[in-house]
């Protein structure tokens, strides 16, 4: 695969298109198609051979941090390190 080093200026144009597009999606409320994301979380851990995860949907942020509580009682990162098939 070549690497990119240089935009053409047809793609330079395209740059707020495609930062407008990724903002709306980044600022989205709207719900998450949670049978999406769930397929394509273990669409990915399956082509780098890694044992599904354990996925946890939460409301708010809030939530996601009582919600890992239960579970490991550890910082999310360290949890990780540690338990390659939970995430939090």
């Amino acid at each position: 695969m070549n690497l990119i080093t240089k935009l053409t200026p047809e793609q330079k144009a395209l740059i707020p298109v495609y930062i407008n597009k990724w903002q709306q999606i980044a600022f989205s409320t709207a719900e998450t198609n949670k049978d999406k994301a769930i397929a394509a979380v273990k669409q990915v851990y399956s082509l780098i051979n890694k044992p599904e995860l354990i996925i946890i949907f939460c409301d708010r942020p809030a939530l996601a941090e009582l919600g890992c509580q239960p579970i490991g009682n550890l910082n999310p990162v360290e949890e990780s390190k540690t338990s390659p098939n939970f995430a939090c």
